[in-house]
C-alpha cells in the first residue's frame, strides 16, 4: 500500500455492484434500509443489503476508491496490524477465506477530489460520511465454486481506517471487487471525468449505469429505448410501484439527465418523445481533454 497523490480518469469497477437498486437518488429524502434481492450474475446469486440506503454520493466515493485502487493500490494482509484490522472489518459477517483483499493508503482529501467534491471541511465530512455507509453495506455471493467448496461469502463492500498520527486513510475493498480491479473478472471502467462533469444525481446513476452495458462506441439499444425502461436503472426495481405523479416526475428528472449527459460529456444522445438513443464515446476522455468544452452550468459565475 502507498500513499501518493492520485489523478485518477477512470474507475475498473465490478458490474455487480451497479445492479439497480444498489445506489439510488437521496437527496432531499429520508435514506430506509438498503436491499437489493439476489440477482443471478456469472452463475453466482449476488444481493446487497446494510442500514441505510446508498446514494449518488456514496457512489462517487465508491469509484473514487475503487480508481485509486487500480492505480496504486496493494493488498491487505493479515501478517500486519493494519492489514488484519482491514480484513476483519471486511469479513466482519463471515470466515476470511484468504481471498485476495485490496488495499491502499490514501486520504479524504484525495477521495474527495476523485469523487468531484472540493477540499473544505464539508465536503470532508461527506466523504467520511460515505465511507461509513459503505462499510457499513454487506454484498453476499452464494454459488461459485472455489476450491471445490460452493462459496456463501459476505463481506462489507469496504473497510477503512483513519491513521490519527498521519491522517492517512487506509481503505480495503472487498473480494469481488478487488478481482474486477486487478482485472481477474468481468469489469467494466467508468470514467470519472465524464462522471465529475455532470451535477444531477440522476445524471450521475445514469451514467454509471451506461458505462456498465454500453461498451466505448457502441449503442444502447438500434432500434431506441424506452425512457421508462430507464427509470428501474435509477431508482431501482420498486419504482413501479410509484404513484402516477412520480413516475412522471421521475421520467421528465431522466430526459433532464440525458440532456445533461449530452451536453457536458461526448456521449451522443438523441431524444424524442418517447424514444431515446444513446453512443458512448469509443475513447475514454483524459483530465485536459474535456473540461474546456464543458458548457457552464446555469448557476456557474462567469
Amino acid at each position: 500500500m502507498t500513499a501518493k497523490r492520485i489523478e485518477s480518469s477512470y474507475a475498473r469497477f465490478d458490474y455487480a455492484h451497479l445492479f439497480d437498486g444498489v445506489f439510488v437518488p437521496t437527496s432531499g429524502t429520508k435514506r430506509g434500509r438498503l436491499f437489493v434481492p439476489p440477482r443471478t450474475f456469472d452463475n453466482v446469486e449476488i444481493s446487497f443489503y446494510g442500514y441505510e440506503q446508498l446514494g449518488a454520493d456514496d457512489q462517487s466515493v465508491f469509484l473514487a476508491v475503487a480508481a485509486q485502487l487500480g492505480i496504486g493500490g496493494g493488498v491487505a494482509k493479515s501478517e500486519t496490524p493494519t492489514g488484519d484490522e482491514l480484513r476483519r472489518k471486511i469479513f466482519s459477517e463471515t470466515v476470511d477465506d484468504g481471498s485476495r483483499v485490496a488495499a491502499i493508503r490514501t486520504s479524504l482529501r484525495a477521495i474527495a477530489r476523485d469523487a468531484g467534491y472540493g477540499a473544505g471541511g464539508v465536503d470532508l465530512k461527506i466523504v467520511h460520511k460515505c465511507l461509513h455507509r459503505l462499510g457499513c453495506t454487506i454484498v453476499r455471493e452464494f454459488g461459485a465454486y472455489e476450491a471445490g467448496h460452493r462459496v456463501d461469502r459476505r463481506c462489507m463492500l469496504l473497510s477503512s481506517k483513519i491513521e490519527i498520527d498521519t491522517k492517512e486513510v487506509v481503505i480495503a475493498a472487498n473480494p469481488r471487487l478487488t478481482r474486477s480491479i486487478y482485472g481477474e473478472q468481468q469489469h467494466i471502467k467508468v470514467s470519472l471525468i465524464e462522471r465529475n462533469a455532470l451535477e444531477s444525481e440522476v445524471a450521475k446513476i445514469l451514467h454509471a449505469w451506461l458505462c456498465a452495458v454500453v461498451r466505448p462506441g457502441g449503442i444502447l439499444g438500434r432500434d431506441g429505448v424506452l425512457i421508462d425502461t430507464l427509470m428501474p436503472h435509477v431508482w431501482g426495481a420498486q419504482c413501479a410501484e410509484a404513484s402516477a405523479p412520480v413516475r412522471s416526475n421521475r421520467r421528465a428528472r431522466i430526459r433532464d439527465a440525458l440532456v445533461e449527459i449530452a451536453q457536458r460529456t461526448r456521449w451522443r444522445i438523441d431524444l424524442s418523445r418517447h424514444l431515446v438513443y444513446i453512443t458512448r464515446p469509443k475513447m475514454m476522455p483524459r483530465p485536459e481533454s474535456i473540461i474546456a468544452e464543458i458548457p457552464p452550468a446555469a448557476n456557474d459565475s462567469d
